[in-house]
């Protein structure tokens, strides 16, 4: 039933009430506090003088009163408490709610729990129940269980088709089984077929669910009823994206800009769609469009400083990460692409030191000082990076990303068993790593100590780490020669090396491909032993103990 019925069906029940109040039996005796509850409802304003009547319904009830009378009594009570809930829920619900909510909410449950009292099946509050439930605090199960009622009670109501679609949309969001989901939104289709909500749970579930073809189609449905509806339109361009039809997509956004071309989300959306089309300068433009409307907005300076490393603009994507900090100093992620941007020009100093603002703030944070200690390792410090990760490693022995990295500092100086005993610890943790299979099998393969050497696992490792890549990367498959060649298989070893030689796009490791494959076709094997000097004064970090 809805408000309006409510009130009219009041309106009567207390026209007839009056004209009854003369002629009332000797026998209810809580008419006293019914007729208090009716001439009160009259006049009723505030919050509490609808708790007034409900109570005063509640004592007649209690009291005793005849067939009809109780009747009115229950309708009255049920009315008032509906309408006292849906005003504390108003409140509640609200963004953003008030600063007493979870008491208001607590209010607001227990009129409900007075309304089920009395009228079990009462759609209304049941919905309203589940809808406060679910805010935090509350209990998923009660939410479930109000939910369930609320839908049966709907399902009985022909006027009610719009709320029971929401109540079914509801329950999909709350049902992990995907199946039991699409039945719950089918539902809420087939109750009310223009409910635009329904069409975009639908869609939501078909893209999360890999049905692409089947979300686009419910949105193109959804853009031709309700094109002006923007959030429809912008769903539909990104789930165009990830069926890779970009020109259609970038369609779609023309007709977004053409109602709003003021929002940089939308320039952003764009932009993202021109790097996927590998289209880094035309995104480069649209950004400047973007950051031109809102100079200040973080999103786009971010997002136009990633794609200026993507195209190795580095002075470009510093700029606009300087920006950023400029207006949020400390920014983390600011910081850690700005590391990066230094680390790519070979400024290690600069990329420590821009992690070591990170830790003045989190100096216990294991990922940051773990990527601390490989800048330290890259910029030529790798005895100081060693030192770093032996204290992680004092209180996490068992982290895998720590003990790779210090075996690969350990190789730069040299320290294979060290290494070795790393990478196997790491390998206990991660055994299809690729990179840990990859450094591994390199060093059994190619360590000129021959207590330490083992042809037979290299080449184990080695082929797993070929399969984990897809025999997709040249350093890999010269990992895989080199360990045909330690078995002495040179003609096997200098197919895979011809192959790596191939596939490596940097000169640099095309050069020392080159010599790795000209020694097999010498048929000697590959030796490799860095003792890499210490550069002086590594950046100190913030939080670093004492020297071990």
């Amino acid at each position: 039933m809805t408000r309006s019925m409510m009130n009219w069906t009041f309106a009567c029940g207390l026209a007839t009430w009056l004209f009854l109040a003369g002629t009332v039996s000797a026998q209810d005796k809580g008419q006293a506090e019914l007729d208090k509850a009716t001439e009160l409802q009259l006049s009723a304003q505030s919050l509490g003088d609808l708790e007034k009547v409900a109570d005063l319904c509640e004592q007649a009830i209690a009291k005793g009163l005849g067939e009809d009378n109780k009747k009115f009594a229950t309708e009255l009570l049920v009315s008032t408490l509906l309408d006292h809930a849906r005003r504390l829920s108003t409140a509640v619900l609200d963004e953003p709610p008030p600063a007493r909510w979870q008491a208001i909410r607590n209010n607001a449950v227990r009129d409900l729990d007075r309304v089920l009292k009395h009228e079990p099946h009462t759609a209304e509050a049941h919905f309203m129940r589940a809808k406060l439930l679910l805010l935090p605090g509350g209990d998923p199960a009660e939410v479930r269980k109000a939910l369930d009622f609320a839908i049966k009670d709907y399902e009985k109501l022909e006027d009610e088709r719009e709320n029971l679609a929401k109540a079914l949309l509801m329950r999909s969001e709350l049902t992990e089984d995907k199946k039991a989901r699409l039945v719950d939104i089918e539902a809420a289709l087939k109750a009310a077929p223009g409910l635009v909500d329904a069409w975009q749970a639908r869609a939501a579930h078909y893209l999360d669910t890999g049905e692409i073809e089947k979300g686009v189609a419910d949105l193109k449905r959804l853009v031709e009823a309700h094109g002006e509806l923007l959030p429809v339109r912008i769903g539909l361009v990104q789930a165009l994206a990830k069926l890779e039809k970009y020109d259609e997509a970038l369609a779609q956004l023309d007709e977004v800009q053409k109602q709003r071309d003021d929002v940089p989300a939308v320039y952003m959306l764009r932009a993202q769609i021109l790097v996927q089309q590998k289209k880094l300068d035309a995104a480069i433009e649209t950004l400047d469009d973007a950051v031109k409307l809102d100079p200040r907005n973080l999103g786009s300076l971010f997002m136009r400083a990633e794609v200026h490393a993507q195209r190795e603009a580095w002075k470009d994507a510093e700029r606009d990460l300087n920006l950023i900090l400029n207006q949020q100093p400390g920014q983390p992620q600011a910081i850690l692409l700005l590391s990066g941007v230094f680390a790519e020009q070979k400024k290690y100093r600069e990329a420590v030191n821009a992690v070591n603002d990170l830790l003045k703030k989190d100096p216990d944070n294991v990922p940051l000082r773990t990527q601390a200690a490989q800048l330290l390792l890259a910029g030529g410090w790798p005895r100081a990076a060693i030192r770093q990760l032996t204290q992680l490693l004092q209180d996490d022995p068992g982290n895998w990303m720590v003990l790779r990295a210090r075996a690969d500092a350990y190789l730069n100086i040299g320290k294979h068993a060290e290494a070795i005993a790393d990478f196997n610890k790491a390998m206990e943790a991660q055994p299809k790593n690729h990179g840990i299979l990859n450094n591994l099998a390199w060093v059994l393969a190619t360590s000129p100590d021959d207590k330490l050497r083992d042809a037979k696992r290299s080449l184990e490792l080695g082929k797993q780490a070929c399969e984990v890549t897809d025999h997709k990367m040249a350093h890999i498959l010269s990992t895989l020669a080199s360990a045909y060649a330690e078995s002495g298989d040179f003609e096997t070893a200098i197919k895979w090396s011809t192959k790596a030689v191939e596939l490596s796009p940097d000169n640099e490791n095309k050069e020392q491909l080159g010599k790795e494959l000209e020694s097999y076709k010498n048929k000697k094997p590959w030796r490799e032993l860095q003792e890499n000097e210490e550069k002086p004064n590594p950046p100190t970090l913030a939080g670093d103990k004492d020297e071990l």
